[in-house]
């Protein structure tokens, strides 16, 4: 399954930099308001998992649309 997000950040790089090597696979794009949606395929979720997806954007504020949920940014 893909993953939808909208990523609260001033600037894509914040995005690129928490994606890392994953980055160019994804799509991301504004949305206004200090607000950017990711989405990261099925595939790219498949290849590296997506507790890892998950963990590469811990550092980053952002709502998942499947889970209808803010996730905080974390301190690390």
């Amino acid at each position: 399954m893909s993953i939808q997000l909208v990523v609260e950040v001033t600037e894509v790089a914040s995005i690129e930099n928490a994606l890392g090597n994953i980055a160019d696979r994804c799509e991301i794009f504004p949305m206004g308001a200090g607000n950017f949606g990711v989405s990261i395929p099925t595939n790219v979720v498949g290849a590296i998992g997506e507790q890892e997806v998950t963990m590469r954007m811990t550092r980053l504020r952002h709502f998942n649309l499947w889970a209808g949920s803010w996730n905080e940014a974390s301190s690390k």
